[in-house]
Formats: C-alpha cells, sequence, structure tokens
C-alpha cells in the first residue's frame, strides 16, 4: 500500500492512493492522530527552524489537528497573512477564521481580547474582497470589531473598525449610519492630527454623500480626499482597508463629475484612477477600479471600452474569486451585446447579472442596475417586464435615501408612462419630480436627459411650441455633453426644425 517516495536527504515513503491513506487515517484512535501530527509538525520545525514561514500553512494544519492551541493560532494567522497578502482571500479568510475559532477557546483576558481584535481587522480586507461590501460577515467581523475596542479602552485601532463598520453599513444602504461613522472618523481624524485618517474620512464622507444625491458635497469631500493622498506614503492603505483610498477618490469622482454634467472631465478622471490602479496592482482597488469606469462608458453608450473592461473585470474575479464583482461583468456583458444587436442573449445576460447581484444580498447600486435592465426591456418594446423592475428601483431609492439615481428613475417613469398611454397629467408629474430632484442635486446630465424627454413628450403630444420650449434649454453645443445622449437630442433637433 506504500512505496518508497525518495531516499535523499531522507528515506520518505508515500501511499499509493489517496483512499488508502484516507482508510488508514480514519482507522486510527483520535489520540493517535493528534500524536502523529505533533510529531509531524515538531519534525517540520526542528528540521526547518531557518525557514518556517515557508511551511506556515502546513504546520498551521498539523498544530489545528495536533489540537495545539497557541501553535495553531500563531501559524494560522501567519498563514491568513500569507494569503491575503498574495490575494489568496478565501485562504486568508479560512486561517484567520482557525486562529479566531482556537482564541475564543482560550481564557477571557485583555491580552486574548487584544489578539482578537488584531486578527479581526486582519480579517476585514479579505472578507470586503471576497463577500462584498455589506455582507453579513463584515458586519459581524467588525461589530464584534467595536466591541472589542470599547472594552479595551484604546484608540489605536479605532479608526480602521470605524472603517470597517461604516463599509460594512454602506454596503447595505444603511446610509444615516455610514454617515454617522464616517463622521466619527473625521472627528477622530482632525483629533490625531493624521493626514492619513483625514484621507480615509473625506473619501468615506464622499461615498455617503454621492448615494445620497448630494452631489456638491460629495465632490468637495473626495477632492479633499485626492489632495492628501501620496502614493509613497499611502501604497500600502488598500492592504488595511481593502481598497486605496487615493484611486477610490477618483473613481467616485468621476461619477459625480459625470451627473454634474462634466462627461469628458469624468472619462479623464476615470483614466487617472485606471493608471494608478494598474501601477499599485492591488487586485480590488484594480477591479472596483474597472467596474466604475465601465459603468461610466456604459453611462456614455461607449460599447466597446464598456465590453474590454467586462472581459477584464470577469478573468480577475475569476482567478481570484471576487464573487461580489462577477455579477457586474455579466450585466456589462450583456448590455454590450444587446447593442451590438444580440438583444435575446445580451437581455438574458443581463438578467443573470441582475438576478446573482441581488441574490448575493448586495443592496448598493441596485437602483442603477435595475432601471439600466428595465430600459433594455423598454427598448425591446417589453414594457410589461420592465415596469415592476422600475418600480422596485424607486421604492429601494425611496426607502433607504439612495437618490443618486433617482431623478433618473422618475424620467424613465414618464417614459414608461407615455409608452403605455397613461394620462398626461401622470407623465407631467413624473417629469416634473424629475426634473426637481435634478435640480436639489445639480445632476446636470441628468437633468439633459429630462429635457429631452420633455421635449420629445410634447412633440408627441402635438404642442411644438412647449417641445421647442424645452428642447431650447438643452446646451446641446457644451463640448460636455454626454454623447450617449446626443444622438436623440440631434434626431429631436431635427423634427423641431422642420
Amino acid at each position: 500500500i506504500m512505496f518508497l517516495h525518495s531516499q535523499q536527504p531522507e528515506i520518505a515513503h508515500s501511499f499509493k492512493h489517496r483512499i488508502v491513506q484516507e482508510v488508514a487515517y480514519n482507522l486510527m484512535l483520535f489520540s493517535q492522530r493528534r500524536q502523529l501530527h505533533r510529531m509531524v509538525a515538531a519534525w517540520y520545525e526542528k528540521t526547518y527552524e531557518n525557514s518556517l514561514d515557508t511551511f506556515s500553512t502546513l504546520l498551521a494544519h498539523h498544530w489545528h489537528l495536533a489540537e495545539e492551541a497557541e501553535k495553531a493560532i500563531a501559524y494560522s494567522e501567519k498563514a491568513g497573512q500569507q494569503a491575503a497578502a498574495n490575494d489568496a482571500n478565501i485562504e486568508a479568510i479560512r486561517f484567520y477564521n482557525m486562529a479566531l475559532a482556537w482564541l475564543e477557546k482560550q481564557p477571557e483576558t485583555p491580552e486574548r481580547h487584544q489578539h482578537e481584535l488584531h486578527l479581526r481587522l486582519a480579517l476585514g480586507a479579505p472578507l470586503t474582497a471576497a463577500k462584498g461590501y455589506g455582507a453579513a460577515e463584515l458586519v459581524q467581523n467588525f461589530g464584534r470589531a467595536r466591541e472589542l475596542s470599547q472594552q479595551l479602552g484604546t484608540t489605536a485601532e479605532l479608526f480602521p473598525v470605524l472603517w470597517g463598520m461604516y463599509a460594512a453599513h454602506i454596503g447595505q444602504v444603511d446610509l444615516a449610519t455610514a454617515q454617522t461613522l464616517a463622521l466619527e472618523m473625521l472627528t477622530l481624524a482632525e483629533n490625531s492630527g493624521e493626514a492619513v485618517f483625514l484621507l480615509h474620512a473625506y473619501h468615506a464622507l464622499g461615498a455617503v454623500f454621492l448615494y445620497k444625491g448630494e452631489l456638491v458635497a460629495a465632490q468637495k469631500y473626495l477632492e479633499q480626499g485626492f489632495s492628501l493622498y501620496d502614493g509613497s506614503l499611502h501604497a500600502n492603505e488598500g492592504r488595511v482597508y481593502g481598497q486605496d483610498p487615493g484611486v477610490s477618490c477618483l473613481s467616485l469622482l468621476a461619477t459625480v463629475l459625470w451627473m454634474r454634467g462634466e462627461c469628458n472631465r469624468a472619462i479623464q478622471i476615470s483614466e487617472q484612477a485606471l493608471t494608478m490602479a494598474e501601477a499599485i496592482a492591488q487586485p480590488f482597488t484594480l477591479i472596483l477600479t474597472m467596474v466604475y469606469k465601465a459603468l461610466l462608458h456604459q453611462y456614455r453608450a461607449e460599447i466597446e471600452p464598456t465590453l474590454a473592461l467586462a472581459a477584464r473585470i470577469a478573468d480577475t474575479s475569476e482567478k481570484l474569486k471576487f464573487v461580489f464583482w462577477m455579477p457586474f461583468s455579466n450585466f456589462l456583458q450583456g448590455w454590450g451585446q444587446f447593442e451590438r444587436g444580440d438583444r435575446v442573449n445580451g437581455m438574458a445576460q443581463v438578467e443573470a447579472g441582475l438576478e446573482a447581484y441581488m441574490g448575493l444580498g448586495q443592496r448598493l447600486n441596485q437602483p442603477d442596475l435595475l432601471s439600466r435592465a428595465a430600459l433594455l426591456f423598454e427598448q425591446s418594446g417589453q414594457l410589461d417586464r420592465g415596469w415592476p423592475l422600475l418600480q422596485q428601483a424607486i421604492d429601494h431609492a425611496e426607502q433607504t435615501g439612495d437618490r443618486l439615481w433617482l431623478a433618473e428613475l422618475y424620467r424613465l417613469q414618464a417614459e414608461f408612462q407615455w409608452k403605455t398611454a397613461a394620462a398626461p397629467a401622470a407623465v407631467i408629474d413624473s417629469l416634473q419630480r424629475a426634473r426637481t430632484i435634478a435640480q436639489q442635486q445639480d445632476a446636470q446630465s441628468i437633468k439633459r436627459r429630462i429635457l429631452i424627454s420633455a421635449s420629445h413628450f410634447w412633440y408627441d403630444q402635438g404642442n411644438i411650441d412647449k417641445a421647442r420650449s424645452h428642447f431650447h434649454q438643452l446646451d446641446l453645443d457644451n463640448p460636455e455633453f454626454n454623447p450617449g445622449d446626443r444622438p436623440k437630442a440631434e434626431a429631436l433637433r431635427l423634427k423641431l426644425t422642420q
């Protein structure tokens, strides 16, 4: 059942088949198994005492099965650190959780609590990368981390704990709590005098205000955050906090700028973010940047750049098991197929991506994805399938305060109402709601879309004067006008001049 594996440097034997090994192992008493693992681990420690880091994963396994708590904790933690450094996030989570499980069995002391806090902070970045913002495990992990921080009465680790809780709550679209935590971070950062803490706090506040639809405030904080960023000093921040703060500020800022009507500047900023992300080479930051950039190209109706980025997102997600980002790739690839003319397969892929995203329990970005799927159904003449998605998006935005796309949602509602022969008063009401929100937000790109929709509506109603009145408010000659909306506007101009 065994054969001689090698004679040098020492004699070694191997089982002829894995099943034989498993049967032999299962026939052993538990005490014998523990002793065997203890002997193997001790042999490795003695033989390779000058290069133990190479064997951290193996030693964590053997000391765990030997039920030697102290060494199981030490090697599991080391193996988790190594896995995280290599972006093997699932492995990192497994080893950190193994260390935590053993640690929780030890007597309650301040030292144990301090060690647990350290482990939970280390666990945060791999959890975020593998599970996504708002995942239940992330909420649980950082909730426990805050309990420990309060018990210990120390502030050294409080800032990353607050960040972790903020990330979990913004992922759940609990924007009120996320804003409170971001403001706590800002206070702590200002009191500490640490510029890097200010950078993270401004980034957090910028994201909160972006999703609330408060674009002016979002731009202010994101620009302030990026002004503090120094790549030579902050290159490792992504390993600690899950994403590079400077690159993330730029990615979010590009979305803000597109919303506020600076569509060309937005694409320039997103290019800068991607260049920085590629140089940093931290996969989670890179894939996050690619997703935001791909969405921006989608807003601009640029099919080929969207598809190219979607393919890169899919490849990176598959290689590194980034489950959270794969649905975005499916959604974007489906949209590209649809726009290329393959409407049936494109729509199927969009639906699959949307279903996968919702199945992960993710709530952030729901209104955007739902509304885009609804729009494709509308373009396919399947209004009955698009309408429920649109209403789901509106309900989500109104209930959670995730108002970034709310003006666009009401504009689309008007389009659906108009195409289903709803009463003109209902269409006008939806358009007015959309315009009011867009003006409050200073969402110039959305305001332009609303004017196009309103002008088209009045043209179809036979009221050419009102149609022209709305159209003349468009700054169509502005070079920052969204290229994705320009063809509709030009076609409408042609109608109105005939």
